[in-house]
């Protein structure tokens, strides 16, 4: 395995390990296996993807890049993905309090319940997991 793959996964498992470890620490366990596993999977996607555009940006680079360089680039990479990812959903929630919805769309019942409470300008869930209460059930 050449330098950079080995910097890449080293950094990715560090980074996904160290916030797996600082999620659990400060919010606890997640309350379902379902919440668990989406939890899981977006650490593992946001700290994979910059690790995997830094390693094609460094592995054709003369003479390759020092350990202290691949994690520079790397934790810049990962602060912007996080950052691109955070207005994204920001945007996308705005979007979604703002529109009005069809009584009849999965959305509009899911906002109903009880599990949601909307004040101004924020969206309060009760758990960490996507599912809708009628797809669980």
């Amino acid at each position: 395995m050449q330098k950079p793959a080995k910097q890449a996964l080293t950094f990715w498992l560090f980074a996904t390990a160290l916030i797996l470890l600082a999620l659990v620490t400060w919010l606890g366990a997640p309350r379902t296996p379902d919440g668990a596993g989406e939890a899981i999977g977006r650490v593992v996607a946001q700290t994979g993807v910059p690790a995997l555009l830094v390693w094609w940006l460094a592995r054709s680079r003369k003479p390759p890049w020092s350990w202290l360089q691949f994690g520079s680039v790397y934790l810049l990479a990962a602060i912007a993905f996080g950052l691109l990812l955070t207005m994204g959903r920001a945007h996308a929630t705005d979007r979604c309090l703002a529109t009005p919805m069809p009584t009849g769309t999965p959305l509009a019942h899911a906002m109903q319940s009880p599990r949601f409470a909307v004040a101004p300008g924020y969206l309060h869930l009760e758990t960490l997991s996507s599912t809708l209460p009628s797809a669980a059930q």
